[in-house]
């Protein structure tokens, strides 16, 4: 019995080995271009979606309005548009550095959702908010930051 038990267990670790080598070599990601491509056309479509929703104000709209547009308009709308780019394979060996621009993008969204009032003083723009602009651009990633000057 002894033997049955330890050809048994040798084959359970061969087979748990094979099913782990498996799964890790196949991956299929995305070419950093690919992915870089199809992030920014993600990012021009919210944009469009972003920019209509501001255009819903008006020309001289009060701060409150502002504040309760982004709150209620802008951080929906910047969260399905990070949900979308989630939903990307980035390259293999770029995987680290997508989930942590992502991470710093989730950052941004819930630091304005938090802080709009603060947000909107600051005309857009927040040190979280620079600095996943910053990790997106060094990305490639250039339609998915913010251009506005406010």
């Amino acid at each position: 019995m002894r033997g049955i038990n330890r050809r048994g267990i040798a084959i359970v670790l061969g087979l748990v080995a094979v099913v782990s080598a498996c799964g890790g070599s196949s991956y299929k990601g995305l070419s950093k271009a690919d992915y870089v491509s199809q992030a920014n056309a993600i990012c021009k479509k919210y944009s469009g979606l972003a920019d209509a929703a501001g255009n819903t104000l008006g020309s001289n709209p009060t701060e409150q309005q502002v504040v309760d547009a982004v709150k209620s308009k802008l951080v929906p709308l910047f969260s399905q548009e990070l949900a979308e780019i989630r939903k990307l394979k980035p390259p293999k060996e770029d995987r680290a550095t997508v989930k942590t621009m992502l991470d710093e993008q989730q950052a941004a969204i819930n630091d304005v959702s938090q802080n709009t009032k603060q947000f909107v003083e600051a005309q857009g723009s927040t040190a979280l908010s620079k600095k996943a602009d910053a990790s997106a651009t060094a990305y490639g990633l250039t339609d998915c930051v913010n251009n506005s000057s406010g």
